[in-house]
């Protein structure tokens, strides 16, 4: 499956009220969400290293995992103008 893992900081916006903060989205193939966020965790950490962050936590205080979906694909025009002949065909009866 394909997933994506987003990393979030909470901070504080101008008049003090807090939101999470997206620092990082990475896209990861699993079997698992807990095998996709930890896979991310380690590209996570790798990223963070190259800033010179010694633990992604600083960065980032909250994990959130989701399915990235695939676009559906289309259907060949033949097939949806028989589809739309149905349709009316069905509303005249």
């Amino acid at each position: 499956m394909h997933y994506n893992v987003s990393f979030f900081k909470d901070v504080l916006s101008s008049d003090g009220h807090a939101f999470k903060c997206v620092q990082r989205v990475i896209a990861v193939d699993a079997d698992s969400p807990n095998e996709a966020i930890n896979a991310a965790k380690q590209q996570f950490e790798h990223h963070c290293s190259n800033y010179s962050i010694g633990d992604w936590r600083l960065y980032a205080e909250a994990v959130e995992c989701a399915i990235k979906l695939r676009p559906l694909r289309r259907m060949p025009k033949a097939t949806q103008h028989s589809v739309t002949r149905t349709e009316q065909t069905e509303k005249a009866s």
